[in-house]
This record gives C-alpha cells, sequence and structure tokens, in this order.
C-alpha cells in the first residue's frame, strides 16, 4: 500500500528571478544608468557608452561585490524557511532539538529535513495517517491498528481488531512492523541454552521512543514486529507492562 503523507507539509516552491545570482556585467548595466547624462561622464545618449573610460572601469570593479551582495542576500532568504533551506539545517536542528533524541541511527540529509519540517510545520495530531507518515519520516513502512472492545451486533468474530476483553482494550492502538529476517538459535555457535530463544525478532528501538513519545497521553502502544521472510514468528511487545494490569 502506497502512503500519501497528507499530514506532513509539502516542498515550498522555490522562484528566483534575474538577481538572484547574477553576473558582474548583469548588474552593470543598471549601475551606469544611474550616473549623470552627458559626454563629461561618457554616457552620452546619442551614441554608445565608453566602457574604456576610466569611471566605467571603476564601476565594473564595483559590480562584482554587488553582484555577489545579491547572491547571498538570495540565499540568506532562501535559509529562512525549512522548505528553502541551503546550508543551515544543522542550525535550524540545533534551535529545535534535532536530531531527536529516540533517533540513534544515521539519518539521510532528505529524513534529517523530512523531521525538522514535521516538527516545525505540522500541529501534531492523533489520527492513523499521521503516526503513519511520522513513522514514514524515519524510513520505516508501518501499519497501524485500533483494537475494539467486541459489541455484540458491530464486531465481527475472527476480527484482529475487535477483541472479547476488557473495555481497557479501548485504550491501545498496535503498530505493526516488519523486519528482515530472524534471529535463530545456532548450536556451537553464539547461541546459550536457557538464555536465547529458538527463534527471536528484532526490535526499533528509536520507531519505539518516537511513537511513545508522541502517542495521545491516554493510550498505550504494541508494537507488533512481524518477520519478512516467514509469516509466521511474529512478536508482540507493551513497554509499559503495568498498563495490563
Amino acid at each position: 500500500m502506497t502512503i500519501v503523507c497528507t499530514d506532513l507539509p509539502g516542498p515550498t516552491p522555490v522562484t528566483g528571478d534575474a538577481l538572484s545570482n547574477p553576473t558582474a556585467d548583469r548588474v552593470l548595466d543598471p549601475m551606469l544608468a544611474l550616473l549623470p547624462r552627458g559626454a563629461a561622464w561618457r554616457t552620452d545618449e546619442t551614441a554608445d557608452a565608453d566602457h574604456d573610460s576610466m569611471l566605467h572601469r571603476f564601476w565594473r570593479a564595483v559590480a562584482d561585490p554587488v553582484a555577489d551582495f545579491y547572491s547571498k542576500a538570495w540565499v540568506t532568504m532562501l535559509e529562512g524557511t525549512t522548505g528553502t533551506i541551503v546550508d543551515s539545517l544543522p542550525d535550524w536542528e540545533l534551535e529545535f532539538g534535532l536530531p531527536d533524541p529516540c533517533v540513534d541511527k544515521e539519518l539521510s540529509y532528505a529524513q534529517r529535513l523530512a523531521l525538522l519540517r514535521a516538527k516545525v510545520l505540522t500541529p501534531g495530531g492523533q489520527s492513523i495517517p499521521y503516526f503513519t507518515c511520522l513513522a514514514k519520516s524515519i524510513g520505516y513502512d508501518v501499519e497501524i491498528r485500533e483494537y475494539h472492545a467486541f459489541r455484540t451486533g458491530l464486531s465481527r468474530c475472527g476480527s484482529l481488531t475487535d477483541q472479547v476483553c476488557s473495555i481497557n482494550i479501548e485504550f491501545f492502538w498496535q503498530v505493526r512492523a516488519h523486519l528482515p529476517s530472524v534471529k535463530y538459535f545456532h548450536t556451537g555457535g553464539p547461541s546459550r541454552t536457557g538464555i536465547d530463544r529458538l527463534g527471536e525478532l528484532g526490535r526499533y528501538p528509536d520507531l519505539e521512543c518516537l511513537m511513545e513519545k508522541w502517542k495521545p497521553a491516554h493510550t498505550e502502544i504494541a508494537f507488533r514486529y512481524i518477520a519478512s521472510n516467514t509469516g509466521a514468528l511474529d512478536q508482540t511487545f507493551i513497554l509499559n507492562v503495568t498498563a495490563l494490569a
């Protein structure tokens, strides 16, 4: 299933103009046009300007820093929004407490920028699309399911989300993530009898931390990991085990 992160901000369009990154020649003519008119200034309106004169050579030298100023002013303007950042991403991250303490892995530039834009521009949310896209911003494709207590006339027998149990199940929701492989028990290898399981899945600590950080305060999350190379092995973890009481 393709996830469309409609809850997260899209890219900001950038439209440059003639003075976004001009050359010295591009700004020279407008500068010369501001000089007094007349033959004494070598700006005779009835003839071409004398670009070999001392005056014009002086302004040609001045045109270089003016063009450089326009370029730097344009870049400075771009640094003012998260959608047009050029090279100030570390400064933005420092200002907004990023990289997130939950994320301990190396993120690409695009992922870091996505996290920043999500933190700066989104008001937050409690919807399934919001948390799905939050996970996607750090590189995880997850499926989120909500639990419901079984209701006669409304629920279906055999449903994975309609549970015959305490009404407290309404406060739980499930995050399903796929792991690339299973860690099997190896006889004669690093595995230890009585300690290591015959088959065990790993976990995504950064995903769990991020979801726990932004979840609605009255809810608890059950993280379910499924091995991609076998649909038979999966494990579910609930971080706040006291919530089961």
